[in-house]
């Protein structure tokens, strides 16, 4: 069999159908996706620092900005404020928990590995449902 019978034969197998069902699937997984990255995120209120898995500190994220020195085998600075929480600074060896970018959602973490360090976002009031729809 050539090549141009082996092309007939596979177009012969795919129908106007198939490319509909693929098409609507493609659609529904991207509405999906869309929606949870839109509405199934919600605001927290906490910033909770921990080193070991030991809080260190539970913080609001609204108010002004204030920074917390965590010192161990390494030296982090992680600032809290204005409605998010980060890691500004560090002096570990790879720098992930810098780029790990500013937190504001509930359930965000951030963590400094080689220092033990974890940054997460939480509600202040645990019994406070994480999302509502309806």
């Amino acid at each position: 069999m050539d090549r141009t019978a082996e092309k007939k034969e596979i177009k012969k197998c795919i129908r106007p159908g198939d490319i509909i069902i693929a098409a609507v699937i493609v659609l529904l997984s991207c509405l999906i996706t869309a929606f949870f990255a839109r509405f199934a995120r919600t605001e927290a209120d906490c910033a909770v620092i921990s080193r070991n898995g030991t809080e260190l500190y539970r913080v609001s994220l609204y108010g002004d900005k204030r920074e917390y020195i965590i010192e161990g085998d390494y030296t982090n600075h992680i600032i809290v404020g204005d409605g998010e929480a980060y890691f500004s600074e560090s002096d570990c060896r790879d720098h992930v928990c810098m780029d790990s970018g500013r937190l504001c959602y509930n359930g965000q973490t951030a963590a400094c590995l080689p220092n033990r360090v974890a940054v997460r976002i939480v509600k202040s009031d645990p019994d406070q449902p994480d999302l509502v729809v309806g």
